[in-house]
């Protein structure tokens, strides 16, 4: 019996100062993989810039689902948990053109795979139950009226967006 591998992902945020790692299984992907890797390595630089999360792959260290399963039950980011996939990796082609500097290879990259967006490309999710939404967690915030005037005066000025 062949033990399954996973290969990691990892989308890092300048916003929210947090990375996401993506355990993709590797048995049976194994060229989408090394696809996205040859891809990630026509970045000559990468650079962190403020409005786009930037992304990393390793498909020579692989781990085992044991640790897989056992990295995404870690609560160390406030955005959004580690994630594993078990299903088929389509192929994924950010479409460089052959003049594209660093800059618009990192834009394209995270037009694709951008905030989570790998599931577009990889299905059955490994979810913790612990990690399921609860009908609270969907609730949303839009009614939610904030009194200014009680806020510290540090947080004069700011813009107070309302999240969802």
């Amino acid at each position: 019996m062949t033990s399954l591998k996973y290969a990691v992902l990892m989308e890092t945020s300048s916003v929210d100062f947090e990375s996401w790692y993506y355990f993709v299984k590797y048995n049976g992907n194994e060229e989408e993989l090394k696809n996205i890797s040859t891809q990630f390595s026509k970045i000559e630089t990468p650079t962190v810039y403020d409005d786009i999360n930037i992304f990393d792959i390793d498909v020579v260290n692989l781990v085992n689902e044991q640790t897989a399963s056992d990295i995404i039950m870690l609560e160390l980011n406030s955005v959004s948990y580690h994630r594993k996939f078990d299903g088929v990796l389509k192929n994924v082609d950010f479409d460089f053109e052959e003049d594209d500097n660093d800059m618009h290879r990192l834009y394209k990259i995270f037009d694709v795979l951008g905030n989570g967006n790998i599931d577009e490309y990889i299905s059955d999710e490994d979810i913790p139950d612990n990690h399921q939404l609860s009908d609270d967690d969907n609730s949303s915030t839009e009614d939610l009226d904030i009194d200014t005037d009680k806020l510290p005066e540090c947080f004069n000025g700011l813009n107070m967006k309302k999240y969802r």
